[in-house]
């Protein structure tokens, strides 16, 4: 019986171990442009967001949210912006373990976001 009390402790020790180790802090990624007019960036970021597969929706005349619905996982990112630059945040998640008071989430998020990031950056590229 001790055997198997002991197992179960050292299985939830590593199992804990293993999720701490999958979380990261959710990036705030800043990029600079030097656009002709805030339009420019915005349909940048529209068709950028798409491209990777988010679904943008438009707040304001500075705000795009984009959500990402991979199986069962969902992010969704505030994309403020400017003809100058602009900066995707976290905003919200299902299934993604995110722990609000560690400001920690799964890895994949990151990726996904950086994906994004680049998919915006090519757009505003294509726009000059």
């Amino acid at each position: 019986m001790k055997k198997i009390i002991v197992a179960l402790l050292l299985t939830t020790v590593f199992a804990s171990v293993l999720f701490a180790a999958s979380l990261v802090e959710p990036s705030v990624i800043t990029t600079p442009l030097s656009a002709q007019d805030n339009n420019t960036v915005k349909l940048a970021i529209l068709a950028g967001s798409r491209d990777k597969g988010w679904v943008p929706k438009v707040v304001s005349d500075t705000e795009i949210t984009a959500m990402l619905n991979n199986r069962n996982h969902s992010v969704t990112v505030s994309i403020v912006f400017s003809k100058t630059g602009y900066t995707i945040k976290y905003k919200d998640s299902v299934n993604m373990d995110y722990d609000a008071k560690n400001n920690q989430i799964h890895r994949k998020y990151n990726q996904w976001v950086a994906n994004l990031n680049k998919a915006i950056s090519k757009r505003t590229d294509m726009s000059k």
